[in-house]
Order: structure tokens, then C-alpha cells, then sequence
């Protein structure tokens, strides 16, 4: 994909890889269409979610298989995009806590709002909302819509 856009908003497209993220894909692709904005479809590696040792040699070998499985759908979704008409969609992967990296993201001069799933992978189906989304919601400076599935 793309190198990311400097002349054009986009909406930010947080996606977690669940079933869900492609009914928020499909809802940001509307979204884009309707309102001319790009679309940043974005994943967050947490580390952390492994509990391993830093220093096993396991851990690079799972996070880069996750960040090989992560690229793939990214463009997969960013291709679903384009054939539905979003010229301007650009992928990343980023690393570290979902809630602050997807918040920091977010504070980007080029985003315009954010879309992101009410649930994540570890959704239970007593909660009204997930923490990563909840998180997002409050912290955000930008405008959060939250797809349900």
C-alpha cells in the first residue's frame, strides 16, 4: 500500500483481527465513500499479551508471526477498500499497548475521527463495551465511532 497520505483526512480504522473487524472495515469503507476521507486500517501488536521473558527466543518468532498474519489481512481489507472506490487507504501495524497506541495515533493531524469495534477478541457478552474501546472513547481529542456487530 501506500505510503501515508499528507494532503488528504482520513479516518482511522482500528481493527483487532476478531470476526467483527469486518463489519468495521465494511462501516469504514461507507463512512470513506460517503465523507471523501481516506482510511488508515490500523493493528496493534501488544507484546505484552504473551507473557514471555523478553529475552526467549519464542517471543520475536511469534510477534513477527503475528505481524506477517497482521500485513496480510491490513491489506487484504485495504483491497476490499479500493475495489469498493477508496482510493486513498493505507495500512499500519503498530506495537505496544492497543489503548494508548491506538489514542496516540489518533492525535495525528491527518485523522480526521476514529472507527473502532465495540468489542475486541476477548469480548464478553455481558459487557457493554470493550476496555480498548472505552479507553479510546474518553481519550480520544478526536471523534470515535464504535461499530457494533
Amino acid at each position: 500500500m501506500a505510503a501515508m497520505s499528507e494532503t488528504r483526512k482520513q479516518v482511522l480504522v482500528a481493527v483487532d483481527m476478531s470476526r467483527h473487524a469486518n463489519v468495521v472495515v465494511d462501516f469504514a469503507i461507507y463512512v470513506a465513500r460517503k465523507t471523501g476521507l481516506g482510511m488508515l486500517i490500523t493493528y496493534v501488536i501488544n507484546e505484552s499479551a504473551y507473557h514471555m521473558d523478553a529475552d526467549d527466543p519464542n517471543l520475536s518468532r511469534v510477534i513477527n508471526s503475528e505481524s506477517d498474519f497482521a500485513h496480510r489481512q491490513l491489506e487484504e481489507f485495504a483491497q476490499r477498500a479500493q475495489k469498493r472506490g477508496v482510493d486513498d487507504c493505507d495500512i499500519q501495524v503498530l506495537y505496544g499497548n492497543p489503548k494508548e497506541v491506538l489514542v496516540h495515533a489518533a492525535s495525528a493531524a491527518i485523522i480526521d475521527h476514529v472507527i473502532i469495534g465495540a468489542h475486541g477478541k476477548h469480548s464478553v457478552s455481558d459487557t457493554v463495551i470493550g476496555s480498548t474501546t472505552d479507553f479510546v472513547v474518553y481519550r480520544s481529542s478526536k471523534t470515535v465511532t464504535v461499530v457494533k456487530s
